[in-house]
């Protein structure tokens, strides 16, 4: 064997070990980006499906916050028709001995309809409160799923270079 074929075939040994190498790197980059993906999909499911439950909780709350707004405004119609009718009713029975009208102060019904009415005003904001913390982690779901892709996407840059590299070694 002559000098050539020793430095040849220590060349190649050299080349088949780079090679196997790389192939290594490739087979451990593929399933890296395989188990990458799968987790992306399952993400991704996960935020669909949230964001079909947090669709869902929307209609449903505002289904409730307009039944509630109907409620509030009838309340607030039978609270002036109530008040107009005990006003009414005191102005009658009220004269003292100069003509002249005595109201008492407060009527017990108006402060029942009253705290029912907050009452009211306070679920309705405590709902909307949840709806935004809701679209808030609907936001961050989608932020990771981005990021999830992004870092697939990159994952699968690097492996298409690393075979291209081992490619243009075997040619």
């Amino acid at each position: 064997m002559t000098c050539y074929e020793i430095l040849w075939q220590i060349g190649n040994d050299e080349l088949r070990s780079r090679i196997a190498e790389l192939q290594k790197e490739l087979e451990n980059a593929s399933r890296l980006a395989g188990e990458r993906k799968i987790e992306e999909e399952k993400l991704h499911r996960r935020v669909v499906k949230l964001q079909k439950k947090l669709d869902s909780k929307k209609a449903q709350w505002r289904k409730e916050k307009e039944k509630l707004h109907r409620r509030v405004a009838e309340l607030q119609k039978k609270l002036n028709y109530k008040k107009a009718l005990k006003l009414a009713l005191k102005v009658i029975r009220e004269f003292d001995e100069d003509g002249q009208v005595g109201l008492k102060n407060k009527m017990d019904g108006e402060v029942e309809l009253k705290n029912e009415t907050n009452a009211i005003h306070q679920d309705m904001k405590e709902k909307d409160k949840h709806i935004e913390h809701l679209e808030s982690l609907t936001s961050i779901l989608t932020a990771k799923d981005r990021k999830s892709n992004d870092e697939l996407q990159e994952a699968r840059k690097e492996l298409i270079n690393v075979s291209n590299i081992i490619f243009s070694f075997l040619r």
